[in-house]
């Protein structure tokens, strides 16, 4: 079998009200058509090819970024004209062509493998994907004869009074060889809806002996199709359960499975416990026995083992290393790296700089454009003031420093191996290893300055 895929992606989505193109629309940080064109990409066909809009600029984009074939559909006129659209660029080297919806991103692979594996065994030219619906309505009815066979399928509004409580709808998945083409060309235009519908290809195969088979397969929820935002939140939830059902069987905790984010393309290692209300997103990777509380946004970001990260910290494109606490309330910012055994506390930001092991910074800090070495404390209130209003400019702070609480390390500065800062000095110059660097005015007192002060005021 040389198999091509045609994708319809060609509707405008009015129901969905908005300017954004419906295939467009994100599930989980990812555009919907990006998980149909990624599952036809699992069947191996010779060629991919998704009708489009001509006007869709964006999915055309999206489209060549998967390396699929764009086919516009210069008129919408319903899914029969798309099928013709697409066989135009699907090439004759397909000899079975597979057709898919763009706006149904929850099919699986397996299920579409074992569609067309049945397909190709049954030796008939058209077959349909069917399944079954607890609440059918809206749903196309397979009509079959007393014999199971396959007659036709008829649309909710076309339904006879018998008809409604048919539970086998059409999923919209149609396999087909290319001498099934003379089916598709024989559809005439709906007089009520003026398009020409894919499903009267079933009457037309059907009415030539074996040539028609429909086929039960599959999860309902699999074929679930976004029309609206309502029908967009109700599949995000359906493929965030199953990712997060994924990760439980690999042996990663969660809390509250309902209130999580977790993209697709997250990797979390087992003995992880994730706390409700957590976000981990974009390709982050979670180490082993790592511990997520409550709150904490993750994304483009790599922790190793048994990381642990408290309530409402945020992490952006970092990366941390074995057994770091960060948190509660950090916010690690793009091109940070911590290392192993750091402490990164209660409102500490920390943006492009290198955190050496067994460092901390454990409140209310700002470190930014440096790198800090082995076994530095910083105290609470330091800044790296690494901006003059042009440029930005490096810290460097050797092993062993100390710095005292309220510093301000004015960059470009080094601070030397095993220097003590003292608190609430304003740093200019580089410091010498073994040194004390100490910048403060000098104290002054004025005895009864208080008590002279509330007599003026009571003047």
């Amino acid at each position: 079998m040389k198999l091509g895929v045609i994708i319809l992606a060609a509707g405008l989505g009015t129901r969905m009200k908005t300017s954004t193109p419906k295939v467009l629309h994100r599930i989980l940080g990812r555009p919907m058509l990006s998980y149909i064109i990624e599952t036809a990409q699992r069947l191996k066909p010779l060629r991919i090819v998704v009708v489009t809009h001509p006007m869709q600029h964006q999915v055309h984009d999206l489209i060549a970024q998967h390396g699929a074939i764009k086919s516009e559909q210069r008129k919408m006129l319903g899914t029969a004209d798309a099928v013709k659209t697409g066989l135009k660029n699907i090439g004759r080297s397909c000899d079975t062509v597979l057709v898919v919806n763009g706006d149904t991103p929850l099919i699986q692979a397996g299920t579409l493998k074992s569609f067309i594996g049945k397909f190709s065994r049954s030796r008939a030219e058209v077959s349909v994907l069917s399944f079954h619906a607890e609440n059918p309505f809206s749903y196309g009815r397979i009509i079959r004869d007393q014999s199971g066979r396959s007659l036709c399928i008829v649309e909710q509004n076309d339904l006879g009074e018998n008809q409604h409580s048919i539970k086998e709808v059409n999923s919209g998945v149609y396999a087909f060889k290319r001498s099934a083409e003379k089916y598709i060309n024989r559809i005439s235009i709906n007089k009520r809806k003026s398009e020409y519908y894919l499903t009267d290809i079933v009457a037309f195969a059907s009415r030539d002996e074996s040539n028609c088979k429909v086929l039960q397969l599959g999860d309902e929820s699999e074929f679930y199709g976004v029309n609206t935002l309502k029908d967009l939140l109700t599949v995000e939830k359906l493929m965030q359960k199953r990712i997060v059902e994924k990760f439980m069987l690999r042996g990663v905790r969660f809390l509250d499975e309902n209130s999580v984010v977790i993209h697709g393309d997250v990797r979390i290692d087992r003995d992880t416990v994730i706390s409700p209300n957590v976000s981990l997103r974009e390709g982050t990777r979670i180490g082993r026995g790592c511990i997520i509380h409550h709150g904490a946004s993750i994304k483009k970001s790599i922790l190793g083992a048994n990381v642990t990260v408290l309530e409402g910290s945020v992490i952006n494109s970092s990366t941390i290393g074995g057994g770091s606490v960060i948190g509660p309330y950090a916010h690690l910012r793009p091109g940070s790296k911590i290392g192993k055994f750091v402490k990164i506390g209660n409102f500490v930001e920390i943006k492009n700089s290198f955190i050496a092991d067994h460092s901390k910074a454990s409140h209310l800090s700002y470190i930014g454009d440096a790198t800090v070495g082995k076994n530095v404390n910083i105290g609470a209130g330091t800044i790296t003031c690494n901006y003059d209003g042009r440029n930005k400019y490096h810290t460097f702070i050797e092993d062993g420093v100390f710095v005292g609480s309220d510093s301000q390390l004015i960059a470009p500065v080094r601070i030397g191996k095993n220097a003590f800062i003292a608190a609430g000095s304003t740093i200019t110059k580089n410091v010498l290893p073994e040194s004390l660097a100490i910048s403060r005015t000098g104290q002054q007192e004025i005895a009864g300055w208080a008590k002279s002060k509330r007599k003026r005021r009571k003047k």
